[in-house]
């Protein structure tokens, strides 16, 4: 019986070191200050968001899809898989716009 008492106490002391290790330290102060002000957090994710589409807006560039590395196998694959399929995909792609 005496050891269950002590298995008890150990338990709860463990329990609190957890407890106060839990409650510590920077991520601990930045959740906590998350968790009580939960829609400036929203807000301040949907200003990041806004401020990202902005950017985008202002400083977008045309992308390129356009990978070569002359004389490597991958190219010559490449190469040979665009020459032997390309007249099937102008087929496939003529057939869609036009249907």
């Amino acid at each position: 019986m005496a050891e269950q008492g002590d298995s008890a106490a150990v338990d709860e002391t463990r329990l609190e070191e957890e407890r106060r290790i839990a409650h510590e330290g920077t991520l601990a102060r930045i959740a906590g200050a998350c968790a009580r002000r939960p829609w400036r957090v929203v807000a301040g994710w949907a200003g990041i968001f806004v401020v990202l589409i902005g950017l985008n807006a202002a400083f977008h560039g045309k992308l390129i899809n356009d990978f070569k590395i002359p004389g490597s196998d991958t190219q010559k694959a490449t190469d040979l898989i665009t020459d032997k399929y390309y007249r099937h995909y102008e087929r496939a792609a003529r057939q869609v716009a036009a249907g």
